[in-house]
């Protein structure tokens, strides 16, 4: 995909559109586009612009399907839609404030895939284990696994290489070492 054809008058409105934006991800696009028309190769402009060669393509198909340099703008809420708004943000909270048995899970604990469950259940909207988690993190609660806890060994003492009980096993490993 190197090279193509572009009126001057096409290569003109490209360069003019990135000296006018003040975005940069727009420059860096526009940049890029401007450069393979002019030739330069798309494996050299992926390693100075600091960008995949896969994204410079979509740039310049984008721009060839469309025929016009602000296709290359970035656009008003583009980006990654929330799938959690308000109104699941909030059913999250209110779940958390209790236990998942209290809501009829067979669990004391909330896991990401039993809140995606809630939340279906109570919003008709479903997301991913991951959706859960940003949101956690959007909320101020911090993700953790749970950890278990063992009970304390109660053999402890005897495994213990100073202990009283099985002959103080590093003093004798002591004195054979040094006699």
């Amino acid at each position: 995909m190197s090279g193509g054809t572009i009126s001057k008058e096409g290569l003109a409105a490209l360069i003019e559109l990135r000296d006018r934006t003040d975005d940069v991800a727009a420059h860096v696009r526009l940049t890029a586009v401007i450069a393979v028309y002019q030739g330069v190769s798309i494996s050299e402009l992926s390693r100075i612009l600091g960008v995949s060669r896969a994204s410079i393509y979509s740039w310049v198909r984008q721009h060839r399907r469309a025929h016009r340099a602000d296709i290359l703008l970035r656009r008003s809420g583009s980006g990654r839609s929330t799938l959690c708004g308000d109104d699941e943000e909030r059913v999250i909270a209110q779940a958390l404030e209790s236990y998942p048995i209290d809501w009829g899970y067979s669990s004391y604990a909330w896991t990401a895939p039993i809140l995606c469950r809630h939340l279906f259940r109570m919003t008709g909207v479903s997301v991913t284990p991951r959706t859960i988690r940003r949101a956690l993190l959007t909320l101020g609660y911090a993700w953790k696994r749970p950890r278990y806890l063992l009970a304390p060994d109660p053999d402890a003492e005897k495994k213990t290489l100073n202990s009283a009980e099985n002959g103080g096993i590093s003093s004798k490993v002591a004195d054979f070492i040094s006699g």
